[in-house]
């Protein structure tokens, strides 16, 4: 929908770790995404029709990944970084509504993420944890807080937007006076 309202520069966009299943006898939601430019890493190697970058983590490596997303998104465009926990393997992340089994570990996910460091970060999401699905040492909350963490680290150390510029008036400062029966601030 993004694409289609113009607010996505076709062939900037990549998703990264999948390893969804196809249903039916199409590739659809593959073409879709084709058509509005999207470059895909796999997690998994699965083999699909597409002619775009289909590689998986064992094969780049992480370094790779990080490289894939850089060259494809650019440095110099704003970037909007959206994860879904479940590119984490569902055996250290079971707590979300769609487990696949195949996916990156924490670990892996966190280099990725430290790596995207130069890119123009102007917003960022993680989306699709379950804490009904999650174990009793909750640690797809406690991996989520993590990559919520570290994306926000990127984002300060390479600020994408730094906001709009507003002109304000300088601060007043409080003048103190004492008064006969209490003291008082005047503004």
């Amino acid at each position: 929908m993004a694409s289609e309202e113009g607010l996505i520069a076709n062939g900037t966009s990549i998703h990264a770790g999948l390893r969804t299943r196809l249903w039916g006898h199409s590739f659809s939601d593959y073409d879709h995404d084709e058509q509005v430019g999207f470059v895909y890493v796999e997690a998994d190697g699965l083999a699909s029709k597409l002619t775009l970058l289909i590689q998986d983590i064992d094969t780049l490596g992480v370094q790779g990944i990080i490289d894939a997303i850089i060259d494809t998104v650019g440095t110099s465009n704003p970037v909007y970084l959206s994860i879904d926990i479940d590119v984490i393997d569902p055996g250290i992340c079971p707590g979300t509504g769609t487990p696949e089994s195949g996916g990156w570990t924490t670990r892996e996910l966190r280099q990725i993420i430290r790596g995207l460091e130069p890119l123009r970060i102007v917003g960022a999401d993680l989306v699709e944890v379950s804490p009904p699905y999650d174990n009793t040492g909750e640690t797809t909350a406690l991996a989520a807080a993590d990559i919520v963490f570290e994306m926000i680290s990127i984002m300060v150390k390479n600020p994408g937007f730094e906001g709009p510029v507003v002109e304000a008036p300088e601060p007043r400062i409080p003048k103190y006076k004492r008064g006969k029966s209490r003291d008082r601030i005047e503004l």
